[in-house]
């Protein structure tokens, strides 16, 4: 029987129009495994996709809406705009992300105007307001939490969830994408060690590069967390 005091994330990342319809099976596999809806991060950018493409995504999330799935703001594109200016943080950022850290190192304008075009893309797929906002790699910018939380919603770092009024929940996060197959045994081990421990909200981050490569590794690490903790969703935090 579950601890009814512990409790885990489990988010699926990287939603996007690209990835929606194999995305949208394995959200489907992963909730008949766990009995249970969870939250899922979306990326909002639709530029350059046809009606018909950006009217499908819409329906698929819509359907995830319906289905009590929690849908959270995941960046705007989840690829960085090299021509904005950068910090070197910034700069260092991109090179460890393959330029995926869209909101690493920008400046406050810069930022401001990647959040509300974001904001602008998910407004044009017609959902409910997002629960949150979650920066694509956790790489973010002096600005971006401030400007988040404005818009009332959670705001999530690496080790952290913050909620609009600015309380905070330690939360250290599992995710293997990007893991070099060498190192993947080391980064099992410390998943199983985070998602068993008794300190803050653990979440688990799976990405649709997890799939189907360590799907059965993944749901036997969910299975025995599942045991131990209760999957919530971020409203439910505070």
């Amino acid at each position: 029987m579950a601890n009814s005091k512990g409790k885990f994330l489990l988010c699926y990342h990287d939603f996007s129009i690209d990835s929606a319809q194999i995305v949208f099976s394995n959200i489907q596999k992963i909730k008949s495994f766990i009995g249970k809806s969870f939250p899922v991060l979306v990326v909002p950018n639709t530029s350059n996709a046809s009606s018909l493409k950006i009217s499908e995504f819409s329906s698929m999330l819509k359907e995830l809406e319906n289905d009590n799935f929690e849908l959270l703001l995941h960046g705007c594109t989840h690829h960085a705009n090299l021509t904005q200016k950068r910090t070197l943080y910034g700069r260092f950022a991109l090179s460890l992300t393959q330029n995926e850290a869209e909101f690493a190192g920008l400046s406050e304008k810069d930022s401001l105007e990647s959040l509300n075009q974001a904001y602008q893309y998910w407004q044009n797929l017609d959902l409910k307001p997002p629960v949150g906002f979650v920066a694509p790699t956790w790489h973010a910018n002096p600005f971006l939490k401030k400007q988040v939380l404005k818009k009332n919603i959670i705001f999530e770092e690496r080790l952290k969830i913050i909620s609009p009024t600015g309380k905070s929940i330690y939360s250290p996060v599992v995710s293997f994408a990007g893991i070099p197959s060498l190192t993947l045994p080391l980064a099992l081990a410390y998943g199983n060690l985070i998602m068993g421990s008794k300190t803050g909200v653990p979440r688990l981050a799976l990405h649709p590069v997890d799939f189907p490569k360590l799907e059965s590794k993944i749901f036997a690490l969910i299975e025995k967390t599942i045991k131990l903790k209760k999957p919530v969703f971020y409203r439910e935090l505070f």
